[in-house]
């Protein structure tokens, strides 16, 4: 089974999408990380949909979603749902990194 999941990044209240941010999506396996997906945010802010794979026989499966980009503070999600069969949502707001 397989769900989506599409992260949206922007900054100032979701004013300005953030072009070129590095998500990279994860689970744990176990004790043991595993990284599903490196992709880069368009001009518009969006991954576009990334097809994950749903523990069978259960309704979601969790990811941990790592938003980075040059300049803004890294974000870590822990907890995001993907359900199978349906494309899911995850916005990411970014601060400036007051050092940049």
């Amino acid at each position: 089974m397989k769900g989506c999941l599409r992260v949206r990044v922007y900054t100032s209240r979701k004013m300005f999408p953030i072009k070129n941010a590095r998500v990279e999506i994860s689970r744990y396996n176990g004790e043991k990380r595993e990284v599903l997906a490196n992709v880069l945010t368009d001009e518009n802010g969006n991954t576009g949909d990334i097809e994950l794979p749903v523990a069978t026989g259960q309704m979601s499966s969790l990811y941990s979603v790592r938003t980075q980009a040059d300049n803004f503070i890294e974000d870590i999600s822990d907890d995001i749902r993907v359900y199978s069969g349906i494309t899911s949502i995850k916005s990411v707001e970014l601060v400036l990194d007051g050092i940049a």
